[in-house]
């Protein structure tokens, strides 16, 4: 099965942000309607701050240092640790 272009970009931020896929179609269809609802300048933006606001996000999170939560995200984006500079500019931001 094809994903959606809603579907694919909400995938792919869960996967960055939890480092895991999301668990059921039906989960990920919840997420696209809150994604699709939101204006699409900001809806990526807007769908990672909730995640953010998720007890799963403070678990992951809430114990890692700012560099170890970028790599975390690079890694799970990426399939790498981030590279200085760059890190840094990351955790500047």
């Amino acid at each position: 099965m094809a994903f959606t272009t809603s579907q694919q970009v909400v995938s792919e931020l869960f996967q960055s942000s939890f480092g895991r896929a999301v668990s059921s179609l039906t989960a990920l269809d919840a997420w696209v309607v809150r994604y699709d609802a939101k204006d699409a300048a900001t809806a990526e933006q807007d769908i990672l701050a909730e995640m953010n606001l998720s007890a799963e996000s403070a678990a992951i999170y809430d114990t890692k240092t700012d560099t170890e939560a970028v790599d975390f995200i690079f890694t799970n984006s990426l399939g790498r640790a981030a590279g200085e500079p760059g890190r840094q500019a990351w955790i500047d931001r």
